[in-house]
């Protein structure tokens, strides 16, 4: 059986990775995405945005807790430099939660008030056990993806997620609020990375202690330039539930925290995935030039045949579709996705090119553009909070976003010795295919009743999408 399974399975190392590490993304998301409508009639918006707050700061926390030296991993010309470089970030990452730890019972008052989140004040000892947990298990992540163990990642997420929601769920039914919730999400962090460091295979005697000062000279430019780069980046993306929740109320952060969960999937899904394996594979061919172009423009256009499909459903539907999803109570949610739908859906095509740019060395013009990137992302709900008006900081935030992934695709496509009108020339057939169908199930959508558009609408996105995939198939080896 499993010979049967394993010849169903592209055959080149990209598309196989790409699809063994999909696959068990989805088998998660189908988990979470099965339980979001329970667990929005068991927690109250004001549960998801307390969440949302403590999810935001782990996020922006864990980008520099190991100074982003287990991104070097895959780029580690041999297994000597590879096991000191995951010795030496799980060292660093011990180290970081001690002081961030310190850090919060410090700050601890102001955190509080500055999130105008209450009820997070009894969970604020949980951040730095998190943080480590996280960064252990981001450490493991790239040490699998450098030994091709795409399959041990799929596995550790679905383990993930059937943890996760099996807490959260337990904690809904027990009334537990908030606690359920971020129970959950720990829960699956340690689900995870206890089964990566199971399977890891280190070898002892590899470890020297001696040649860290060298690793730290040799692969410098991360923390010098890409964890900065990475720690603006997620202030960027995971501060926006934090601003909404203090300029504006916790419901309404709860609401746009539920919309970008919801847009994020596909990112889960495919994006995710396709970057966990991109990464390494580009990093193993970085010589040659032509290979690297035609590997960025591929994955490109994947990506862009799997985004605009499921973004335009929910661009034209968001608000019947969370209703009917989550209940009446998350209008506003739905409401919100459909702005957003443009931004993540251009997100989805961009963000997994980002490890080109340190595949080619530019860590010092990533940071640069990360520090353009989260002021404009910052300034536009900053606006909408001058505005009083959170419809508008959604919209400026939309436009933003837009105006970001746009800027990132040309500059991946440039690094790669080609151009985005090139790329766009490439794929003019489907470019003008989904602006037909774009413009036609726009008409519907006003034109029927809402069941029967979304079912036509529905059935148009799925035969463009396999029509386009087909289209693309032949060229799609490896």
């Amino acid at each position: 059986m499993r010979l049967r399974l394993s010849g169903l399975l592209p055959k080149g190392d990209l598309a196989r990775g790409i699809t063994v590490a999909a696959g068990g993304t989805a088998l998660s998301q189908v988990l979470m995405v099965g339980a979001s409508p329970i667990l929005t009639r068991l927690y109250s918006p004001a549960d998801f945005g307390t969440m949302a707050v403590f999810s935001s700061i782990i996020a922006i926390l864990i980008v520099n807790v190991s100074w982003r030296y287990e991104m070097a991993i895959p780029l580690a010309r041999d297994s000597k430099t590879a096991t000191n470089l995951l010795v030496m970030a799980l060292f660093m990452v011990v180290m970081m939660a001690i002081v961030y730890g310190l850090g919060i019972a410090w700050l601890s008052e102001r955190i509080i008030q500055w999130a105008r989140a209450p009820a997070l004040y009894h969970f604020l000892w949980l951040l730095p056990v998190t943080l480590a947990v996280a960064g252990f298990y981001q450490a493991f992540s790239f040490w699998s993806s450098r030994r091709k163990q795409f399959a041990l990642i799929s596995y550790t997420r679905c383990w993930q997620a059937f943890g996760q929601v099996s807490i959260q769920l337990a904690g809904g039914m027990l009334g537990w609020g908030a606690a359920g919730l971020i129970f959950g999400a720990i829960a699956s962090q340690i689900l995870g990375v206890t089964s990566l460091i199971r399977r890891a295979q280190l070898e002892r005697k590899l470890i020297s202690w001696s040649r860290w000062p060298e690793l730290l000279r040799q692969y410098r430019n991360f923390p010098l330039f890409t964890a900065w780069a990475s720690l603006v980046n997620i202030v960027g993306t995971q501060s926006p539930p934090l601003l909404f929740a203090s300029f504006f109320a916790l419901d309404t952060a709860g609401y746009f925290a539920l919309a970008i969960r919801v847009l994020g999937i596909p990112a889960m899904l495919v994006g995710v995935a396709v970057s966990q394996v991109f990464y390494p594979i580009v990093a193993a061919n970085q010589d040659d030039a032509g290979l690297a172009c035609q590997m960025v423009k591929r994955v490109a256009t994947g990506l862009f045949i799997v985004s605009f499909p499921v973004f335009t459903l929910l661009g034209l539907y968001g608000i019947p579709l969370f209703q009917l999803a989550f209940g009446t109570a998350w209008q506003v949610a739905g409401y919100y996705a459909q702005y957003l739908a443009v931004t993540y859906g251009l997100w989805l095509v961009a963000s997994p090119l980002s490890s080109f740019a340190l595949v080619k060395g530019r860590q010092a013009e990533s940071l640069l553009r990360q520090l353009a990137e989260t002021t404009l992302r910052i300034g536009a709900i900053l606006l909408g909070s001058r505005l009083s008006s959170p419809d508008l900081a959604v919209l400026f935030f939309t436009l933003a976003g837009t105006i970001i992934s746009l800027v990132n695709l040309g500059w991946y496509f440039q690094l790669a010795g080609t151009s985005l009108l090139a790329w766009l020339g490439e794929i003019r057939v489907q470019l003008a295919g989904s602006i037909f169908l774009l413009v036609i199930l726009s008409a519907l959508r006003y034109l029927l009743p809402i069941g029967p558009a979304l079912l036509v609408s529905g059935a148009g996105i799925i035969l463009f999408g396999t029509l386009s995939w087909r289209a693309i198939a032949p060229r799609s080896h490896g």
